[in-house]
Formats: C-alpha cells, structure tokens, sequence
C-alpha cells in the first residue's frame, strides 16, 4: 500500500502545480469604443424602441457621430443632443424616453468566437447630479433567451458596481444600459466595463486531481482491509 500512497501524493502535488487557462479579455467599453462604424471591436451603439424598459428591440437608426476628434461620440438625432454613447458616459433620449444602449456580440466582426462562462464587470456613475438615471444590464443568448441580471437600478450619489457571471456563445449579446425614468433632463450617466472569460482547470489537471482521488481511495480501502484482519486473528498465548 505504500506505492498507492506516493501515486496519491504525486498526483496531488502536480494537479496543485497545473495551471489554469488564463482570462482573456473580450471587451473593455472604454478601450474598444470607436466611432468608426458600428460594430467596430464587436460594439454598437444604439437604442430599445420603447421607453423606460430593459430589454427589447435594438435599433442603431439615427444614430450619427458628432464632435471634433478625438471627442466624437455617437447622437440618436432627437432634441438636447439625446440619446449619446460617448467613451466613458452615455445619455437616454429625451423626446422618446428611450434607453441608450452599449451594444456587445460576442463573435462579432472578427471578435473572439467564445463559448463558456463570461464575467462582467463595470460601474455606473452620476455625472449629472440634477437627475436620475436607472441602469440596467441585459444577455440575450443565441436562442434568444433573455437575461435581465441588473434591472433599472438607480444611479445616485453612489458609484452603482456590477459583477456578473453568466454562460455565452458566439452570437450572444450583452448590453448596458441606462433609462431616463419620467424624464430626460440631465441623466448623464458614466459608464465602464470589462468582458473577460472565467479561468478554467486544464484538462491535465483536472485528470491528476481525479487520479488522485481514486489513490487515496484504493489507499483507504487498503488500510481498512488490513486492519479488518488485524481484528480477526486471534492472540497468541
């Protein structure tokens, strides 16, 4: 029993010395934003076609790029400069009450075709101290399955932190959001976030660490067996 022993211990030691595959970022709304065209770096920019909700039809129509490089940023063509995605900040419309909505499509436009558990992470914050904006976070999968995992949560003095993981696949879409409420005077909002995968065991180590499990099981099963017999024999006089 001693060799079963030092395979359990060996196979331990190198499945604790395995490494995982490594994060790999998807997506940084901040690095990634562009005004080039829509869909560039798998981003687009744009609006639900009805007020105030948090999921629903995605459109780009009216949306334009506006300023002077390098401040351009993308304009949905309705009054007081509304709805806005800028870099670092984005702004609900005002005529429609619509949601200005960052757009992401994992395997889009040369993106990387992943399929896995995905992390998000950002934050919302109040630029605009006049009013109140409700954020929102929403995965649409390639079956269309809808995930709303942060829903009109309001954006007030305090930093609005997000970190979610949920399963995507080339196709799936993720969108960050913010709504106006009754209202669409000054709800700037800003906004900044990552899309990376979740690290996963590598095979090899998930193989040494059940080879291990079935040593130290045969190990067990072995000293239970011995000191079983022990029991039975009887003493000598």
């Amino acid at each position: 029993m001693f060799r079963l022993g030092m395979v359990a211990a060996s196979a331990v030691i190198l499945a604790g010395s395995s490494t995982s595959r490594a994060q790999i970022l998807l997506a940084d709304s901040q690095a990634d934003f562009s005004t080039a065209a829509q869909g560039t770096n798998g981003f687009q920019y744009g609006v639900y076609t009805a007020a105030n909700v948090t999921s629903g039809t995605f459109s780009t129509a009216g949306f334009v790029v506006v300023g002077t490089p390098p401040n351009t940023y993308w304009y949905g063509s309705e009054s007081l400069g509304t709805p806005a995605i800028t870099a670092t900040a984005q702004h609900p419309a005002f005529d429609t009450l619509r949601p200005a909505v960052r757009r992401y499509t994992v395997g889009s436009n040369g993106e990387p075709a992943f399929t896995g558990l995905a992390r998000l992470q950002g934050t919302f914050s109040d630029l605009d101290p006049g009013g109140d904006t409700f954020a929102f976070v929403t995965v649409t999968d390639p079956n269309n399955s809808i995930h709303v995992l942060m829903d009109n949560v309001i954006v007030g003095a305090t930093p609005i932190l997000f970190d979610f993981t949920i399963a995507v696949a080339p196709g799936s879409t993720i969108d960050f959001g913010v709504n106006p409420g009754t209202n669409g005077f000054n709800d700037l909002t800003g906004f900044a976030g990552t899309i990376t995968t979740s690290p996963v065991p590598e095979p090899a180590s998930i193989a040494l660490t059940l080879l291990g499990g079935i040593a130290l099981t045969l190990t067990r099963r072995g000293r239970s067996s011995q000191a079983g017999n022990g029991a039975r024999r009887p003493s000598s006089d």
